[in-house]
C-alpha cells in the first residue's frame, strides 16, 4: 500500500488547482476492471492541461489488485471529452 501512496504523490505533484476530475462508467470482466478517466488542472507553470487516459487492474479472491496497466494522453488548454465518452 505504501508503494501506491507513493506513486500517486509523485505522479500528481507537478499538478495544481485540479479543476475538474471524471470517471467513466467501469467495465468489469471477471477478476478484471477497467476504467476512462478525464481530467482538466493547471501544470506547475500555470498552463490549463487536460489528461485523458485509461486504467486497467486484475484482482485477486481478497480484491487486491495483482495487476495494473494504464495509459493516458495529456495536451496543453482545456478540452472537453466527446460526447459518447466514458460509456
Amino acid at each position: 500500500r505504501q508503494g501506491v501512496r507513493d506513486y500517486v504523490s509523485q505522479a500528481f505533484a507537478d499538478e495544481q488547482r485540479i479543476d475538474e476530475v471524471r470517471f467513466g462508467t467501469p467495465v468489469v470482466q471477471g477478476d478484471r476492471a477497467c476504467v476512462e478517466y478525464w481530467a482538466r488542472f493547471l501544470d506547475d507553470h500555470g498552463t490549463a492541461m487536460t489528461l485523458a487516459g485509461c486504467a486497467m487492474a486484475r484482482f485477486d479472491a481478497d480484491g487486491r489488485i495483482t495487476e495494473a496497466r494504464d495509459y493516458w494522453h495529456i495536451e496543453p488548454g482545456r478540452r472537453e471529452p466527446h460526447e459518447t465518452w466514458g460509456r
